[in-house]
């Protein structure tokens, strides 16, 4: 799950699966940063566009991942494609600033991976931005 947010506001939210199984929730990690790297990449340049410039902050809260992501080349890892290392290099860069995200308390992204029950998932989404307001939009199909 990706939550890509520009100050408090969410710009875009991606939930996905990935293609071939992750062998260690460590891969699964890594990859997902590397799919919210690629989506950072896109907001930071349409906000270029818009003449703002903006920096990235990848936060996750996989030690594994971010170990992966902070170093050049594949290490000790055996199974990880290649063609996903082209984020270590944005890292080492520095255009990539790597978060540390506390796994024990949940974040936004916990409403796209985890089971939660109402009031986390409202917790969650106010997290990311997302409140719920009363009443209806004036289009809004009704019942009369």
């Amino acid at each position: 799950c990706c939550h890509a947010m520009l100050g408090k506001h969410l710009i875009k939210s991606y939930v996905g699966t990935q293609f071939a199984p992750a062998l260690s929730s460590g891969e699964a990690e890594f990859v997902a940063q590397v799919k919210s790297g690629s989506i950072a990449l896109g907001v930071q340049s349409l906000c270029r566009d818009f003449g703002e410039e903006v920096s990235i902050e990848l936060g996750s809260d996989s030690s594994a991942a971010k170990g992966v992501l902070g170093r050049l080349g594949l290490g000790k890892i055996r199974h990880l494609e290649t063609g996903l290392l082209w984020i270590q290099h944005f890292v080492d860069k520095q255009v990539f600033k790597l978060k540390k995200l506390c796994g024990k308390t949940q974040t936004s992204a916990d409403v796209g991976t985890k089971d939660l029950s109402e009031a986390d998932m409202r917790r969650c989404l106010a997290m990311a931005g997302v409140v719920e307001l009363p009443g209806s939009h004036p289009l809004a199909l009704s019942i009369e």
